[in-house]
């Protein structure tokens, strides 16, 4: 059953890199060098079960195309694509159980473009965002395990920079804020689950500074002062 399964994965991969497999007498001869003992082609490892571990291919001794892992018990565990020898489109990471946990886009071995994390238990988004030259870059939310909105975080180049909101996990706003170089600086406030006003002021370099004013909800509000 195993040798079964171990040739339907190796038709399927070449199936996907429009690759026509090498044969002889029937059966399928992977791991091929040319005659300067250059990796050419499909390479397969396995694991010491004889289940397989690993299929990549190869050109001139360079990954290139798919490649996919699977662990001891046969479940997928990452797939990606390369190009020359670099990680290059997307790449998919699962689990023990092959339910998918992350999403990655790279171009020429360099995390950028989209990215998303998985919650494996309910299978809903648990942070989004992009990057650019493996730096967060623009605006990262991260969920609850309900699926709302936690946090949103806006990001330059790997540094939180501008708003910051922050979320009531049954929905709305809690509270929303200015950061600049990973510090809080600027406006701040803070909100009851109905929407009122329940805190603001204002941050500078991480302190609060200046008047702070809190509200109770019936909207009655106190001076404090930093």
């Amino acid at each position: 059953m195993v040798q079964y399964l171990n040739k339907f994965l190796i038709i399927a991969f070449t199936i996907n890199l429009g690759i026509t497999p090498i044969k002889a007498q029937g059966k399928y001869h992977p791991n091929k060098t040319d005659e300067n003992g250059k990796r050419q082609g499909i390479w397969v490892y396995y694991h010491p079960s004889g289940n397989l571990k690993t299929i990549e291919n190869y050109v001139d001794n360079v990954l290139d195309g798919i490649r996919i892992t699977l662990n001891e018990r046969g479940y997928l565990n990452i797939e990606e694509y390369y190009r020359m020898g670099k990680l290059h489109g997307e790449q998919k990471i699962y689990d023990g159980f092959a339910r998918l946990m992350e999403l990655k886009e790279f171009t020429e071995g360099v995390l950028s473009g989209a990215y998303k994390k998985f919650n494996p238990n309910t299978g809903k988004i648990s942070e989004e965002g992009t990057y650019v030259n493996n730096q967060k870059h623009g605006k990262y939310i991260w969920y609850y395990d309900n699926g709302n909105p936690a946090v949103a975080y806006t990001y330059k180049m790997g540094v939180i920079e501008g708003e910051a909101i922050e979320y009531y996990k049954e929905g709305g706003i809690a509270a929303i804020s200015t950061y600049r170089a990973n510090e809080l600086d600027g406006p701040y406030k803070e909100f009851y689950p109905d929407g009122k006003i329940k805190v603001e002021g204002l941050y500078k370099m991480g302190e609060k500074v200046g008047k702070w004013f809190t509200y109770d909800e019936n909207g009655k509000k106190k001076p404090l002062k930093y």
